[in-house]
């Protein structure tokens, strides 16, 4: 199988393709049930189409760039999740070939090979989650045209024109997956141990950096929002606040085998003598971006199975270094086959975390729907729900804009204070869901503040508020 792929020529590429098409047509993409995920951002998109503004009027840290995007895809396919995941499956086999021709073109191998972009694809198999229109996925083409540049300006160092590229595509990167804000530092540190740089071209980097970001913020401050993309984006970069959709335990064994393949890949490139300088400081160059990658996962705000794509570029080009110098064809063969086997064993573990995870709770993963529950309420239209259990909204519609309630909760805990009430009151007094779910009891001190609102509910069972009008309306 190595040797199939040692090569990167346009056969090759057609069989990438042929391989992806394959996986989209025989993988469970297409019957997968919604992730909650990718409902925070259908539902996201939903409440913007009536003229409302991010942050301001969403609730979510999702970031800017993102939203701009799944809300584009939302005109063309709505609910429809399948479209978004075959445009990501296009999306990542782009990238594929856009990572193993940077590796190529600037000679990163002593061979033009076709591996890196094989082990790029390989991790969709890990599961249905990888494949979708995430956060990560689109930062991920300007993650590997940041690190283009790179290499571009490590191997030439007296064109000065990638140094801006570097900056601006780390920002864009940044503004579609908040972690790879981290991208920055590590860049500058690359640059400043393989290549000579000056208090010049750091600021030419830092600026292309920050240009995106106040471009950003000057749309947002345009549209009465800056307070809120301040406070729900760019103060919750380096915020460990997080919702978890998947076990600390099925994490560790998906981390496992990108920290196999560093290890070999290490090894491998520790043993062997036949690299020149620019090699070594290219590899040199990855493991470094590699660690800042991991660090990143400490600011992941989603923390599911795609949240490894960010590690992934660095893993298929160190794996593709062992695969390449390993002279015992076979072992490079049972090492590349002994990975696959370990990506379908961890994709059928995974199958049962969505039913259940080790704790005994259903796992947020899927969304999980609940039609008797919501039986009795037949002429409801808009909900809101005060927790981090949004699978209501696959059937009804978001109303004011407390979507995302760790950004949330705390108006509806601090309801002694004037922010809070004021806030709460305004939205409120726009729009009223026809149920509002309140588990966490929180309700309650809400409707005393807001007296005027309480007269307009009534409790029809534990945690269940109902507007007054839809249930004449019956």
């Amino acid at each position: 199988m190595v040797n199939l792929f040692k090569l990167f020529d346009l056969p090759r590429v057609i069989l990438l393709l042929l391989l992806t098409i394959a996986y989209a047509v025989f993988s469970d993409i297409a019957v997968f049930p919604m992730t909650s995920y990718e409902l925070m951002n259908i539902v996201t998109s939903e409440h913007l189409t009536g003229g409302n503004t991010m942050y301001k009027d969403v609730f979510h840290w999702t970031e800017p760039l993102t939203v701009g995007v799944q809300y584009f895809f939302f005109q063309l396919f709505g609910r429809d999740v399948l479209y978004y995941r075959i445009v990501a499956l296009i999306l990542v086999f782009f990238q594929a070939l856009l990572w193993n021709q940077t590796l190529n073109e600037k000679g990163c191998y002593d061979q033009r090979s076709s591996l890196p972009a094989l082990i790029y694809l390989s991790f969709c198999l890990l599961f249905p989650d990888m494949v979708s229109l995430s956060a990560v996925v689109l930062g991920n083409t300007f993650l590997l045209l940041t690190i283009y540049f790179m290499i571009s300006y490590i191997k030439e160092t007296e064109h000065q024109q990638p140094l801006f590229w570097i900056g601006w595509n780390a920002s864009i990167a940044f503004l579609f997956y908040a972690p790879y804000i981290l991208l920055l530092p590590g860049v500058l540190l690359v640059l400043a141990l393989y290549s000579p740089i000056d208090a010049r071209k750091f600021v030419t980097i830092v600026y292309a950096f920050i240009l995106p970001s106040i471009l950003v913020w000057v749309y947002y401050f345009w549209n009465d929002a800056s307070v809120f993309y301040t406070q729900f984006f760019l103060q919750r970069v380096f915020s460990f606040q997080a919702n978890h959709f998947l076990s600390f335990q099925h994490l560790l064994w998906i981390v496992a085998i990108p920290l196999f393949w560093l290890l070999i890949g290490f090894i491998a490139i520790a043993r062997a003598s036949s690299f020149v300088n620019f090699q070594y400081r290219v590899i040199q160059s990855l493991f470094l971006l590699f660690f800042f990658a991991l660090l990143g996962f400490l600011l992941v705000k989603e923390r599911s199975v795609f949240t490894i794509w960010q590690i992934v570029p660095y893993v298929s080009a160190i794996a593709s270094y062992f695969l390449l110098l390993q002279k015992r064809r076979w072992f490079a063969d049972f090492v590349l086959l002994l990975t696959f086997g370990a990506l379908f064993f961890i994709r059928f573990e995974l199958k049962k975390e969505v039913a259940q995870d080790t704790s005994g709770k259903e796992s947020r993963l899927s969304v999980k729907f609940n039609e008797s529950e919501w039986k009795p309420f037949k002429h409801v239209h808009s909900v809101l729900v005060l927790d981090n259990n949004i699978s209501a909204y696959s059937r009804y519609r978001l109303s004011t804009p407390f979507l995302n309630w760790n950004l949330s909760e705390s108006y509806f805990q601090d309801m002694d204070g004037y922010e809070a009430v004021s806030l709460l009151g305004r939205y409120f007094t726009k729009e009223q869901p026809d149920v509002i779910v309140d588990p966490n009891g929180v309700l309650p001190k809400t409707f005393y503040r807001l007296p005027l609102l309480a007269n307009k509910y009534m409790e029809t069972k534990k945690g269940f508020y109902v507007l007054k009008r839809t249930m004449n309306a019956r």
